[in-house]
């Protein structure tokens, strides 16, 4: 296995583990103290961005000290990256996918959640009523 396949496979697992963890228990102090709403949004919203971008980060240094002899130039770093986020991506898309499925009523909503267009549930919970 080459130092992409190994970035791509580790974007997809290491670091959506950890982003996992960090923003499970961002998310569960900052509830605890200002309530659950405040912990969803403040998971969501403040915490994910930061911490997955700092896992991604973090599987790509550890691929850099594991591997230096990978490394020939900057071109390789961009791309070990580009695999990190790739890998980290589809993770994150088949489990937004699933979740969709598991909790929609078909199949239909995750094609219109791709085209970018919301699913019919979403216009349900936001409709003013």
């Amino acid at each position: 296995m080459d130092a992409g396949e190994r970035a791509f496979l580790w974007g997809a697992t290491a670091a959506v583990f950890f982003a996992f963890i960090f923003n499970t228990l961002n998310g569960i102090i900052v509830a605890l103290i200002f309530g659950a709403k405040a912990g969803e949004a403040f998971s969501a919203v403040i915490s994910a961005p930061f911490v997955e971008e700092c896992a991604k980060a973090f599987v790509l240094f550890l691929l850099f000290f594991w591997k230096k002899d990978e490394f020939d130039g900057i071109v390789d770093g961009v791309v070990y990256a580009s695999m990190v986020g790739l890998g980290f991506a589809m993770t994150e898309n088949i489990q937004y996918y699933g979740k969709e499925l598991l909790e929609g009523e078909s199949a239909v909503p995750p094609l219109y959640s791709c085209c970018g267009a919301s699913s019919r549930r979403s216009r349900i919970r936001s409709s003013p009523a």
